[in-house]
């Protein structure tokens, strides 16, 4: 399973493209599209409330293992340069540009705008990505680019010592189902969380029992590290909760890591 942030400006076509990677899911200022077919499981976070909110861009950045810089095939951007900074100032992320919209150009146009993206992302952790142009109209392209972040996928650190960490999730959204509670979605970013787990919720530090787990609408006994799941909790109600806070075990944290 991998978590794919699709990030760039309002007009990059990039919400096209998550459109076309997976299924639509959860909405609100960031977008949720899963897709799912045997053990190829992505979930794919779109920033739609950037760049109205920046906050977004970084919310999305930390959700995901790779990500997507959309750059129109128009040219440059000062979102461009917002993205690339944000990566890089987070660190450890891999992922492509990709040229969206590359039927209104020309591969000429689309070569030189290529070495513009690499000269601006030298010196950063992004100055080795590659960048594949993608038709936002016929999607030509869109299965080498599929190919390429299955690639990054694979190609991730092994997930096993993350398993063996204390377990933390980092909470998205948040609401009520009637009948079942609180129920919370959000990523596991490290350790292997299970059923009837007693954890607590940061910053608040209120205690919270997992009563049960599922991921892409499946029922499981536990989750591991880089699963993206739903929770439902017992011990809290979601009005108790903010985009960006942690359940895990009782400890201290830095203060900037929520």
């Amino acid at each position: 399973m991998a978590n794919v942030a699709i990030i760039g400006s309002e007009k990059s076509g990039r919400t096209s493209l998550a459109g076309k990677l997976g299924k639509k899911g959860t909405e609100s200022d960031i977008t949720l599209y899963n897709f799912v077919k045997g053990e190829r499981i992505y979930s794919f976070v779109d920033a739609n409330g950037y760049p109205s909110s920046f906050k977004t861009l970084i919310q999305a950045i930390n959700l995901s293992d790779i990500a997507l810089v959309c750059v129109p095939s128009s040219g440059l951007n000062a979102q461009v340069g917002e993205c690339i900074i944000a990566l890089d100032l987070l660190g450890n992320k891999r992922g492509l540009f990709v040229i969206t919209m590359s039927d209104k150009s020309n591969l000429t146009a689309i070569s030189e705008l290529s070495e513009k993206i690499k000269a601006i992302a030298k010196g950063t952790n992004l100055e080795k990505w590659e960048t594949i142009a993608v038709s936002n109209t016929t999607f030509e392209g869109l299965e080498s680019l599929k190919r390429k972040f299955s690639h990054l996928g694979r190609s991730q650190n092994c997930k096993c010592t993350r398993n063996e960490l204390p377990p933390r999730i980092l909470v998205d959204h948040f609401f009520n189902v009637t009948g079942i509670g609180c129920v919370v979605l959000g990523v596991v970013t490290q350790g292997t969380i299970k059923e009837h787990d007693k954890l607590t919720l940061y910053p608040t530090e209120r205690p919270a029992e997992i009563r049960s787990i599922q991921s892409n609408d499946v029922d499981m006994k536990s989750a591991p590290a880089g699963t993206r799941v739903g929770l439902a909790l017992k011990g809290v109600q979601s009005k108790e909760f903010d985009r960006g806070y942690l359940i895990s075990r009782k400890r201290k944290f830095p203060r900037n890591s929520i």
